[in-house]
């Protein structure tokens, strides 16, 4: 404690030699003052700060503010940027420009992650929360246009100027919400047969970073199978999708937000967060003008970088404990706050979302162990009767229970809640893991040895449809358009993993199953990459 008072002192002295050096005196605000003016409100100190970003510590208990993402903040040097990611206490900050000078010294910063790490109370306030991130596009002007997270357009075609809205919203509220009772066709019969998607969800398309090219492939056809009345917005996130959308000859009458070119990657990556929720905006400002909007996220990988990166950064210069880290909620909350503004709008107008993400699953850590685990074990650990039972039936039958046996029957070994992976199991990355669980749907895609995507229907997913009940046709556009009923996806359905229910001529029982297993493949499969 008192090697912390000590530098504060010689920090407090430091600032006074300064001062006498420049002697126009700097505003010092309290922590205890919930106001300055009109318009500036304390919020807390800035602990950190790296080209284009700061971070700040969040006091907004004792400053009275409400800090949340799309916050725009002004530091004491007057420099403002968008809150862009939460993580109690603290808070990433996009700064407007690329510049690291917060008007702290470093001395100064370092003494605040002292007292952060040490459990003390913050000192003076010098980042103020000044309003909310707004733009002021135009939708119905969108079309075949490029702005970026601002509204600001970079095509050099003049301003596409329209009424002020605000970039992070939340979603629908559940009395707002239509029931769906329409499809969107996607334009690729595999999912439109597998994953229908209906208008106003959203759906992830995933596949390995080889496959990267393909998901991008398969937003263009999304955006190419839309009506002429639907509002089409693209953002290309990554670097890769950004250079792909400046060339407008894929996209058509498709409005582009593209992100402005950053001085470090933790820049760039807060800059598609500002992105992303600018497309969602513009998407759901033409839902409010009842019009149908399709918005194509392309794609996710910064976003689950920044939220990787923040984890790694935050635990190292604050410590695990400080900044909220075990709670899975602050995650979900982040990746939610853009997939789930989707909706089907009361009185007309949706919101429908596909967005991309290619992903590396986990290395393998260790192999399975060999060794086997006794009844006792899990009767010790807590074991349900049912699950007792079959381990009990495996014992008479001589079987070790190992963990590969607890893999397959999906059992979880003692003293621990996580199953060991089944053979053959797809394994994700923990951030997949949750965008998956997040949007309605989503659709696995994979390449072959010849280069062709595939969609891999046995990982695929939809998890809301059209309901019976809405008086309306249940069935996929595809099968609309072929003019058969549902039958034909439950069969295609039943052989979905087409390797391991690959038929050939041997095991044909006649001529027809190699039609129909030929057949099934044929629907899966996507095209060749371009």
């Amino acid at each position: 404690m008192r090697s912390i008072m000590r530098y504060y002192l010689a920090a407090s002295l430091a600032r006074s030699a300064i001062a006498l050096v420049r002697p126009v005196p700097r505003r010092r605000f309290s922590l205890a003052a919930t106001k300055t003016d009109e318009s500036r409100v304390a919020i807390g100190e800035v602990v950190l700060t790296e080209p284009g970003v700061a971070v700040i510590r969040d006091t907004a208990g004792v400053g009275g503010a409400d800090v949340v993402a799309g916050s725009r903040l002004e530091l004491g040097n007057g420099r403002r940027g968008t809150v862009v990611l939460t993580r109690s206490p603290l808070c990433v900050v996009c700064l407007d420009d690329d510049g690291d000078d917060a008007g702290v010294d470093d001395a100064t910063l370092a003494l605040r992650r002292m007292a952060l790490r040490s459990g003390e109370s913050g000192g003076e306030a010098d980042a103020f929360m000044v309003g909310e991130m707004e733009n002021s596009v135009d939708v119905t002007k969108l079309a075949g246009r490029v702005v970026d997270a601002f509204g600001c357009a970079v095509d050099g075609q003049g301003a596409v100027a329209g009424t002020s809205y605000k970039i992070f919203q939340e979603g629908l509220e559940q009395a707002q919400m239509a029931p769906i009772d329409e499809f969107v066709s996607v334009g690729v019969p595999a999912i439109d047969l597998m994953t229908p998607l209906g208008k106003g969800q959203s759906v992830l398309y995933v596949g390995p970073p080889e496959a990267r090219s393909s998901l991008r492939r398969l937003a263009r056809v999304a955006v190419a199978a839309q009506s002429p009345d639907t509002v089409k917005i693209y953002a290309g996130l990554d670097e890769a999708g950004n250079k792909r959308s400046q060339k407008k000859k894929f996209w058509g009458e498709t409005g582009i937000v593209a992100p402005r070119k950053r001085a470090s990657a933790f820049a760039s990556e807060c800059e598609a967060v500002l992105c992303a929720h600018a497309a969602m905006a513009h998407g759901a400002e033409a839902m409010a003008q009842g019009k149908d909007a399709l918005v194509v996220l392309d794609g996710f990988e910064p976003l689950v970088d920044l939220w990787t990166r923040s984890t790694s950064i935050l635990a190292e210069r604050f410590g695990a404990e400080n900044v909220g880290l075990g709670d899975d909620s602050e995650c979900r909350a982040f990746f939610s706050a853009v997939l789930q503004r989707a909706g089907n709008m009361q009185g007309g107008g949706s919101l429908t979302v596909v967005a991309l993400t290619a992903d590396e699953p986990p290395k393998e850590e260790e192999v399975l162990s060999t060794e086997s685990y006794t009844l006792d074990q899990f009767r010790a650990a807590g074991a349900r009767k049912s699950i007792m039972d079959r381990l009990e039936a495996l014992d008479a039958r001589g079987i070790a229970i190992t963990d590969d046996i607890l893999g397959k029957i999906g059992v979880a070994a003692p003293n621990t809640n996580k199953r060991p992976d089944a053979p053959g199991t797809k394994r994700r990355s923990e951030a997949c893991e949750m965008l998956t669980s997040i949007g309605d749907a989503h659709v696995e895609v994979m390449r072959n040895e010849k280069g062709v995507c595939d969609v891999d229907a046995s990982a695929s997913l939809q998890r809301v449809g059209v309901g019976a009940d809405v008086g309306t046709d249940t069935r996929p556009p595809a099968l609309v358009t072929l003019g058969v009923g549902n039958r034909l996806r439950l069969e295609l359905a039943a052989a979905t993993n087409v390797e391991r229910e690959r038929v050939n001529e041997e095991e044909a029982a006649d001529e027809q199953a190699l039609v129909r297993a030929a057949a099934w493949r044929a629907a899966l499969r996507v095209g060749a990459d371009d």
